[in-house]
């Protein structure tokens, strides 16, 4: 029988594709793309290159002509982006925005945010219509009137305002409340709106008169949220105090309190038929509840930490929650089973609603942005590869071919850096794992976790070969020293440790920042330390706990530090990045162009160019380490907290606050000559070329020299280092010291 052959797609099927896909991917990228124009190729091409077939030609042939030598640098994604095809479009606040609401007939969304303003956005388009200005604190929380005329918002400044959705002009406000309001609703009717404080309370109000008509009081705690059911019969409100109460807005009594969650329970729904709740908690779980029974249905678990949000959708069938871990989930009614989960939201999500025609659902998130999600297309979302908890550090192999990220799950993973497959999972940690460090022979790991300690694996077995003990608080970063002998750790202990990794013994304690300390990095000969703290300072230590030199400049904590391969100068992350010249201590440039602090940060292997990854404003950026000209940027959603560079290819590997594991071509970015330390083992002086790892005598002659690695086929170029990194260095008198760098 003959096989059969696929139909050709009709030219005018494969146009309308090729526009379709297009029109997409534009829609999603409208947001960067509305304030960085010049990032239109880089955008739609990491979007476009996962679509079917049409199209991919012309594609082909864009991407010859962008990676083409003089083109300019930009970041190619050779992940997939962690959203699922129900994504729809990102809108931009531009501060945290705590809530959010959809009008009756869907064709606005409102949005409250840190800022102290509301905005209203046109769903169709994306476009923002109008902001909301009178507030003096964050708002917290909002809603829209049945008609969609008014809107209501709740402030930090303890007051509701009502405002006119056509004009945007305040109609009026309330301030009888005590403490901050942290949630409102509006009736059914629009008859009374009803807020939420942290003065424990709730109160019922005239949208039209402004007066007060009811004080609901019973709970013990802050009122997070509440709700009205769709009769306008029942008023449900969720507490720090664990419990959620069920109110008659008539008589103002309360009618049940609803107990079971085992922590603050901050975010509440109720079902269409009014006979269901659903509630959100800190303790990590939703539970379903019935009304007329004042009793827990289901305990619906999955969420990694707090649930920000949930709600229901209009044909009661799904619960739809999010929260810490950066996921949008869907769970069955009936059942309490999760049904599906819709990718990473980026950042934290505190606020959620979903469409009155159930369509579509929008999520509030802590990077300023709310993202809106087509609801019938959620049963083809999927989780995406990663950590089930936040990626706190990664590292790739010397070999270029494995990708290590320490997990808030416990657990290190090992991907293969090509594919993005999961090789291994490395397992042994009882609590966060923060960072991780690859040996120079690639032979072993070494881990830094919250548990106090460090462990060291075997990176082929992935068997644990020791467990180093000593840190009183969380070890967050460590490194391996250039001839693989002994590893520093960093810890919130506010102390470093030097560690003989032979013999899996204590050797020192370097003691002198007052506060945590986040990072610490090994100088290319192992000479010195230097350590990045809570303190805002940055610190330099000879090996024995030496404290040689404070670097003071930075005005926020520091949470990242690295050393160019030469040994020439220091990056640190804090507010901005920073430069500095070891020898003197002194400043050489800032780097400023992160909208938000800088979470991390790496220098290339040939030292020309570093990387840095943003907080809140989730962008990757390449800077060129010479002039402090920044080369490209990658606004990714995500919120990166590590990155490391590919040992000799333009290549970059990252990992971000929801789990999600980022491989980035920096596509347009030559190399110079790799820049390499010659490593005395006792028997001579060796380096190894990073391409071929092949470890080649180092002459006298090539210290300082820029060489050609022998190696047939090989093709690396090098620039050797003038110093020698040896085993164990006796500490140097403080003026050799600084002669030396």
């Amino acid at each position: 029988m003959a096989a059969k052959t696929a139909e050709p797609i009709p030219a005018q099927d494969e146009r309308g594709a090729v526009l379709a896909a297009f029109a997409r991917a534009l829609r999603r990228e409208t947001h960067i793309l509305q304030n960085q124009p010049d990032l239109l190729w880089q955008q739609l091409y990491n979007r476009l290159q996962w679509e079917e077939e049409p199209g991919r030609a012309d594609l082909a042939r864009k991407l010859a002509r962008e990676r083409s030598p003089g083109s300019a640098p930009w970041f190619h994604l050779r992940s997939r982006l962690p959203e699922s095809e129900a994504f729809i479009r990102t809108l931009r606040h531009g501060s945290p925005v705590f809530g959010c609401a959809v009008s009756a007939d869907g064709t606005f969304v409102v949005s409250a945010a840190r800022d102290e303003t509301l905005k209203i956005w046109d769903t169709a388009t994306g476009r923002e219509r109008i902001t909301l200005v009178r507030h003096h604190d964050p708002v917290y929380g909002c809603a829209v009137s049945p008609d969609g005329s008014f809107v209501v918002s709740a402030g930090s400044d303890g007051t509701l305002k009502v405002w006119d959705t056509a004009t945007g002009r305040e109609r009026i406000t309330f301030s009888r409340h005590r403490g901050p309001v942290y949630a409102c609703a509006v009736s059914p009717d629009g008859s009374y709106i009803v807020s939420a404080s942290a003065d424990g309370t709730l109160k019922l109000w005239g949208p039209d008169d402004g007066l007060e008509s009811a004080t609901l009081v019973g709970h013990r705690g802050p009122v997070f949220a509440c709700a009205v059911s769709p009769d306008g019969s029942c008023i449900v409100s969720a507490s720090a105090d664990g419990t959620l109460k069920l109110w008659d807005p008539d008589t103002g009594l309360e009618q049940a309190t609803l107990v079971g969650h085992r922590g603050p329970v901050g975010s509440c729904a109720l079902g269409p038929d009014g006979r269901l709740v659903v509630s959100g908690s800190a303790d990590g779980t939703l539970k379903t509840w019935d009304v007329n029974a004042g009793s827990e249905r289901a305990t619906l678990v999955g969420h990694r930490g707090k649930v920000g949000c949930c709600a229901i959708t209009p044909d009661g069938s799904l619960v739809i929650s999010a929260g810490e871990d950066e996921t949008v989930r869907f769970w069955d009614t009936a059942t309490g089973i999760e049904r599906v989960t819709l990718g990473r939201h980026g950042h934290q999500v505190g606020g959620c609603a979903v469409s009155p025609d159930g369509s579509f659902a929008v999520f509030a998130g802590a990077n300023g942005t709310l993202k809106l999600w087509d609801l019938e297309k959620e049963a083809e979302g999927a989780p995406p590869a990663g950590h089930l908890g936040g990626v706190g550090g990664c590292a790739i192999s010397s070999d270029g071919n494995t990708v290590v990220t320490a997990g808030g799950d416990r657990a290190l993973r090992l991907w293969d850096l090509w594919t993005g497959i999961e090789r291994d999972a490395l397992v042994g940690h009882r609590d966060a794992v923060f960072w991780c460090a690859i040996s120079p022979d690639g032979s072993f790991i070494v881990s830094a976790s919250a548990d106090r300690t460090l462990k060291i694996w075997n990176s082929v077995t992935g068997s644990e070969r020791a467990t180093l003990t000593g840190h009183l608080d969380a070890v967050l970063w460590c490194a391996i020293n250039p001839h693989g002998s002994f590893v520093v750790s960093a810890s919130a202990d506010q102390t470093l440790k030097l560690w003989d990794l032979e013999r899996a013994k204590e050797l020192a304690t370097f003691v002198g920042h007052n506060g945590p300390v986040w990072s610490c990095a090994i100088s290319p000969d192992a000479s010195f330390i230097v350590s990045a703290g809570q303190d805002e300072t940055l610190k330099l230590w000879d090996p024995n706990g030496c404290e040689l030199r404070t670097l003071e400049g930075h005005t926020d904590r520091v949470r990242g530090c690295a050393i160019s391969p030469d040994g020439c100068f220091i990056v640190s992350a804090s507010e901005t990045l920073k430069l500095w010249d070891p020898a003197s201590g002194r400043e050489i440039r800032t780097l400023r162009g992160h909208d938000t602090g800088v979470t991390a940060c790496a220098v290339s292997p040939d030292g020309n160019f570093i990387a840095s990854s943003g907080g809140d404003d989730g962008a990757l950026k390449l800077w060129e380490a010479r002039t402090g000209e920044e080369r490209a940027t990658l606004p990714l959603g995500a919120r990166l907290v590590c990155l490391a560079f590919h040992p000799w290819l333009p290549f970059l590997a990252c990992g971000d606050i929801g789990g999600g594991v980022h491989r980035i071509d920096l596509a347009g970015i030559e190399y110079g000559p790799l820049v390499v330390t010659a490593v005395d083992r006792g028997a001579g002086l060796c380096f190894r070329c990073p391409v071929c790892l092949e470890e080649l005598p180092a002459l006298d002659c090539w210290l300082g020299a820029v060489v050609d690695c022998p190696g047939p086929d090989c093709g690396g170029r090098m620039r050797v280092n003038p110093f020698v990194a040896r085993k164990w260095l006796r500490p140097l008198p403080r003026r050799a010291f600084w002669r030396r760098h």
